[in-house]
């Protein structure tokens, strides 16, 4: 059969016409796909010289809402990334601690960072079935764990604009958390005490990202208590820091738990609050007790009721261990 050469081009043109069709009609819905731009993130640490975490975890949330995007890049100084064109809000935070836990990420002015619940026996590193005694004064208060290291901080305002070229966004992390410090000087008989922990009342228990100040609320948090020769106790931990709005009613009570080398288990308190609040640097908070007598033990003794000069009673307790 011979083939008709006009039917041959007509066919031809109509095959022709069908792709360029196709192909006009798939470049007129590629129009309604989001659209990536390249960002390279910096972190500038000038708020935190010689911070390096190990990781750095990204949250950007669309101002025209909608659900945030997360990245998480590895080492400290920044990264690449592809993000859809917008305006955003932006947290960022480590991603190498090991304490901060993290609520209300959908939204820029709810993400919080927190730590788990916790016991105020935690510091004592012994494992302690009960929550331990409530000191008077705190027993609204949950007990939160101290957190460790944490840096964050937040953008505003951030807008990638559509476009193959790369946009850099700079961020500036600060420390999240506060330094704390104690020392307990001209401990008599301290020979005696096997372990010791400690803990602290009227402190924030986390910390809001986007409005970058601690929450409200009242926590004790718990803490190891050191025994630095052979009459000084001393420890070092992280706070959220102690809310403003709360400073004002809030009292922030020392607590000594010492197990006593016969079993024994004693609590003493000590009212701490001016030196919280006095201190000339909120972000280094440095607690001195001075002067504390631990009870020898007795042989066939029974329970003791010690005091000291300065402090409230000290009560004796057993530790189910």
């Amino acid at each position: 059969m011979t083939t008709n050469p006009f039917n041959t081009v007509l066919r031809t043109a109509a095959a022709a016409s069908i792709v360029l069709l196709s192909s006009c009609q798939h470049k007129e819905l590629c129009y309604n796909h989001l659209h990536t731009t390249p960002v390279d993130i910096v972190f500038d640490w000038r708020n935190a010289p010689g911070a390096e975490p190990d990781g750095m975890l990204l949250y950007f949330f669309p101002e025209e809402g909608g659900a945030p995007v997360k990245f998480a890049l590895g080492g400290h100084e920044g990264g690449r990334i592809e993000i859809p064109d917008g305006t955003y809000k932006v947290i960022c935070v480590n991603s190498d601690s090991e304490t901060a836990q993290f609520r209300g990420t959908d939204s820029f002015g709810t993400f919080e960072i927190f730590t788990r619940e916790a016991s105020v026996l935690e510091g004592l590193k012994i494992n302690a079935p009960t929550k331990g005694p409530i000191v008077e004064g705190t027993e609204d208060q949950a007990v939160s764990l101290t957190p460790d290291m944490i840096y964050g901080g937040t953008l505003t305002g951030a807008t990638v604009p559509f476009g193959r070229e790369p946009v850099t966004l700079t961020m500036y992390p600060d420390k999240v958390v506060k330094d704390y410090s104690f020392e307990i000087l001209d401990v008599e008989n301290m020979e005696y005490a096997t372990t010791t922990g400690a803990s602290l009342s009227g402190m924030s228990g986390s910390y809001m990202a986007g409005g970058e100040c601690c929450s409200p609320g009242l926590h004790t948090v718990p803490f190891e208590a050191v025994q630095s020769g052979t009459d000084r106790l001393e420890g070092s931990f992280h706070v959220f820091g102690h809310c403003p709005d709360d400073a004002a009613s809030a009292q922030h009570i020392f607590a000594l738990y010492v197990i006593r080398s016969d079993g024994k288990q004693i609590y003493y308190t000590f009212d701490v609050t001016q030196q919280v609040h006095d201190a000339p640097d909120q972000d280094n908070v440095h607690i001195v007790i001075q002067g504390l007598t631990l009870p020898k033990p007795i042989e066939g003794g029974g329970g003791m009721n010690p005091s000291v000069d300065g402090w409230e009673d000290g009560d004796i307790f057993d530790i189910p261990m």
